[in-house]
C-alpha cells in the first residue's frame, strides 16, 4: 500500500507568500491615503463641532466664550473651550497634521483665540479660516473651517491645490 502525502509543498507555500507580498505592496499606498484622509476629516469635524458648541454656549450664557489653542498659536496641538476660567471642552493634539490660520481674505493671520459674544457673533472683524493639511501626504487636498464674523462655521475642501488662498 502506498503512502498518501497530505499538506503543502515548500514551493506552494513560497508562491502564496510571494502573492501576499505583492498584494500588500500594492495596497499600502492606498491605505496610507485612506488613513491620512480620515485623520484630516476627523480634525476638521472636531474643530467645526467645537466652534458650533462655543457659539451655542455663548448664546445660552449670553456672555463671551473663548476657544484657545493649547500651545501658543499651534492649533494642531489641541485647544480648550472656556467660559471664564471654566473649561467646557478640550481637544487632544493631532498627529501628522498642520493647521494654519488665515483671515477672510486668506492672508496669513496669527489667531491666538476665537471668542464668541453673547449674540453668537465672532468677536474679530475679518473672520477666520483654519486650513488643515496633511504633513505626510502633500497630495491630499486641504480642508478648511471658515468662521465668518456672524459666527457660523462652514467646512470647505480645497479645489485648486493652493493652500495659500485657503479652500477656494
Amino acid at each position: 500500500m502506498g503512502r498518501k502525502n497530505s499538506g503543502f509543498t515548500l514551493i506552494e507555500l513560497l508562491i502564496v507568500v510571494v502573492i501576499l507580498g505583492v498584494l500588500a505592496a500594492v495596497g499600502t499606498p492606498s491605505l496610507q491615503f485612506l488613513i491620512a484622509n480620515y485623520r484630516l476629516k476627523t480634525a476638521v469635524t472636531d474643530l467645526h463641532t467645537t466652534l458650533m458648541l462655543a457659539r451655542s454656549e455663548a448664546i445660552k450664557r449670553n456672555d463671551t466664550v473663548t476657544l484657545t489653542p493649547t500651545s501658543t498659536s499651534d492649533w494642531s496641538m489641541g485647544w480648550n473651550l472656556q467660559y471664564g476660567s471654566q473649561v467646557i471642552a478640550t481637544q487632544d493634539p493631532y498627529q501628522r497634521l498642520s493647521i494654519s490660520t488665515r483671515n477672510a481674505a486668506y492672508s496669513s493671520k496669527t489667531v491666538s483665540s476665537v471668542s464668541f459674544l453673547g449674540t453668537g457673533r465672532e468677536n474679530s472683524t475679518d473672520g477666520v479660516a483654519f486650513v488643515f493639511t496633511s504633513s505626510t501626504l502633500t497630495t491630499l487636498p486641504a480642508r478648511c473651517v471658515v468662521l465668518d464674523p456672524s459666527g457660523r462655521p462652514t467646512v470647505r475642501v480645497d479645489k485648486d491645490s493652493d493652500t495659500t488662498n485657503g479652500c477656494n
